[in-house]
């Protein structure tokens, strides 16, 4: 089942969907980053240092996940 979990420059909101509040939304599955919502790069702006470090992570490592599809274990 898919999770979304909205990064705002308050911390952190659950929810199923973004609001005019949210900075960037990734998408969670069984605990796993999948994804991440459009529109990153136009609220980067928008936020302080912090928020900005904490949500650019949360993206980048929802698209690497995402680009990278089933978790796979390596030896």
């Amino acid at each position: 089942m898919l999770h979304f979990r909205q990064v705002t420059r308050h911390g952190v909101a659950m929810g199923r969907v973004a609001d005019h509040a949210t900075r960037v939304t990734t998408v969670e599955d069984g605990g796993n980053v999948v994804g991440a919502v459009s529109g990153v790069a136009e609220q980067m702006r928008q936020l302080d240092v912090q928020d900005s470090r904490e949500a650019v992570v949360s993206a980048t490592v929802g698209f690497l996940r995402a680009r990278a599809g089933p978790k796979v274990h390596r030896h």
